[in-house]
């Protein structure tokens, strides 16, 4: 008679570390291009004048056309304030309060219907300095925010003839100062888990309603005109911009 023997167990190699907040189900605004947008109302919280870093989590659905992403300037002069936007020539731009127009940035949204991590840092020297998935793209030369009252615009903009954004926004995060590159890669990696110094807005997660919650400690909540909130997994976000 053979020995009894107990059937070997094979359990599967886990990693060391799974990627951060793999799997969990997090919320977007959907922008259908045509009318819809957020408004934060003014506050100086929202309105540095000597340095700014705006960091959002876009995924445009039509280029070639101008793409706002976040606008805070009136429609008629001195236009102080600040604006980053895609461009129609798909180019990242900001908004020069010293000229009351746009600057071009080295950095093209290449592709459509995909994530992307965009952010500027702009210092007391005036140089905006450009990121894309967390990679230095380079700068251009402007000046920081100037003082203005408007409210601020997710996915439009403060001009009299207005234009929107086409496609996914899923957060919006300004700092009173500018964030190193090593910053805001912490930022692209950890979306969950920002730097909190110098955050002065963090439209995230809690979208219920018509309102889009500022999670940072400033209550800069936003006001939602027709888009509509998308669950979506964040691994799709980070199959795009790792």
């Amino acid at each position: 008679m053979l020995p009894s023997t107990k059937p070997t167990t094979v359990w599967p190699i886990m990693p060391k570390r799974l990627p951060t907040t793999l799997g969990f189900k997090r919320y977007a605004l959907h922008l259908d291009g045509i009318d819809d947008y957020v408004e934060v109302p003014h506050s100086d919280s929202i309105n540095p004048t000597e340095a700014i870093t705006i960091s959002v989590l876009i995924f445009p659905t039509k280029l070639g056309v101008v793409n706002p992403i976040v606008e805070k300037y009136p429609a008629s002069s001195p236009y102080p304030g600040y604006g980053f936007r895609i461009g129609s020539d798909n180019e990242l731009m900001y908004w020069s309060s010293e000229h009351g127009s746009w600057v071009s940035l080295p950095c093209v949204i290449s592709e459509a219907n995909r994530w992307y991590h965009v952010a500027i840092s702009v210092g007391a020297d005036g140089k905006v300095h450009t990121y894309l998935n967390g990679e230095y793209k380079g700068y251009a030369s402007s000046k920081p925010p100037g003082y203005g009252t408007s409210n601020l615009m997710v996915g439009t903009n403060g001009d009299l003839k207005r234009t929107y954004f086409n496609g996914l926004i899923a957060l919006v995060r300004i700092y009173n100062r500018p964030l190193s590159q090593e910053e805001i890669k912490w930022n692209t990696l950890n979306y969950h888990s920002p730097v909190r110094d110098g955050l002065v807005l963090w439209l995230y997660d809690k979208i219920v309603g018509d309102t889009w919650y500022d999670e940072s400690p400033y209550n800069n909540n936003g006001t939602i005109y027709g888009a509509v909130r998308k669950e979506l997994a964040m691994w799709e976000i980070r199959a795009s911009i790792l």
